[in-house]
């Protein structure tokens, strides 16, 4: 059971910087990916694709609520398993509690990311309570607890301001989520790494991350970047092809100093 204070990041899950990529090969790049699997993917791909997450080694893997316990065997605590809130925290006339609890019971799940609407970000007195009840509950389930933000129209003061305040919460994860064919808020993603001050641990989901765009994320202290599968094999094959570019170049200036003759003894 996670007690319901911050629980921090362990020192497997802090991000390291791009340039890691080269000595770790893809198991470091991996390791900044979560895989995202989208509901009504047949049951033989998702066992094919909760396999390949786990020989990859990717932090975490995001299933459907109803195949989550088979991922965690599958998983055997070597990738983290999440699953996500259908129900948003500020929705009028919903049960958000009730929804948490069903979530997690008997599911196994490490960690639940929750959506909160906008509208009440600006509504501490109404918020706090509301997240610290829903955080509880995670926790009492032996889940860490994400909250998902949108960036959209979100400025980097209100940003700080929300993040402090999940932080009070007890929140264990941010994810920034960026809307489709939004521009990267760098400023914003360096913001919330910097207030977060590790209390947090920061996720990125931008729908049609570059290789380029993940490495300046995590060149800011970002953990990790959330990814469909279609995305994550472009991604691999984006630093097996900078990893060979790397050592083309490498051996390209090596080798005219090895041609170079030694002068003779006099």
């Amino acid at each position: 059971m996670i007690a319901s204070t911050q629980v921090t990041a362990s020192s497997t899950d802090r991000p390291a910087q791009a340039e890691a990529f080269g000595s770790e090969g893809l198991a470091g790049l991996a390791s900044h990916l979560d895989l995202e699997i989208p509901t009504g993917v047949a049951p033989l791909d998702v066992a094919a694709l909760i396999r390949r997450a786990r020989e990859l080694g990717v932090r975490s893997v995001c299933v459907p609520a109803e195949v989550a316990t088979a991922a965690h065997d599958a998983l055997r605590g070597r990738v983290r398993v999440r699953t996500t809130c259908d129900q948003v925290l500020g929705w009028p006339g919903n049960s958000l509690l009730m929804h948490v609890g069903e979530r997690l019971e008997g599911r196994l799940v490490d960690e639940l990311d929750i959506p909160v609407d906008a509208s009440v970000l600006g509504d501490a007195a109404w918020l706090s309570p509301q997240l610290r009840r829903v955080v509880a509950r995670c926790h009492a389930h032996g889940a860490f607890a994400a909250v998902a933000l949108c960036t959209a129209g979100l400025t980097t003061a209100e940003l700080r301001t929300q993040v402090r305040g999940l932080a009070r919460a007890g929140v264990n994860a941010l994810a920034l989520v960026v809307p489709e064919g939004g521009a990267l808020p760098l400023e914003l993603v360096a913001a919330a790494v910097d207030e977060t001050a590790g209390r947090l641990a920061v996720r990125v989901v931008m729908p049609g991350v570059t290789f380029s765009q993940l490495q300046r994320m995590l060149d800011l202290g970002v953990q990790s970047v959330s990814v469909t599968p279609d995305e994550m094999d472009v991604l691999l094959a984006a630093a097996v092809a900078a990893d060979e570019a790397a050592a083309t170049a490498a051996s390209a200036t090596a080798a005219p100093a090895a041609a170079t003759p030694r002068p003779k003894a006099a």
